[in-house]
């Protein structure tokens, strides 16, 4: 948790936003735990519970409303 609130100060000093992803095909409660940071550090996230292919995901992400579009 020490370095995610790091990230976060630096973020909220410099006017940064970001989301996070959380996808696990590995590790039981890993998802549960990034949404508990998440919530704590009030950053939007994004999750498929153990999605089987993080290529899925990545793409449910890049069409999320959350995303910001670039030129």
């Amino acid at each position: 948790m020490k370095s995610m609130a790091a990230c976060d100060t630096f973020r909220q000093r410099h006017d940064i936003n970001v989301m996070m992803a959380a996808c696990d095909t590995f590790r039981s409660g890993a998802v549960e735990q990034l949404r508990t940071h998440a919530r704590r550090l009030l950053i939007p996230i994004f999750e498929k519970v153990y999605e089987k292919d993080p290529a899925i995901l990545l793409s449910r992400i890049r069409h999320s409303p959350w995303v910001e579009r670039r030129n």
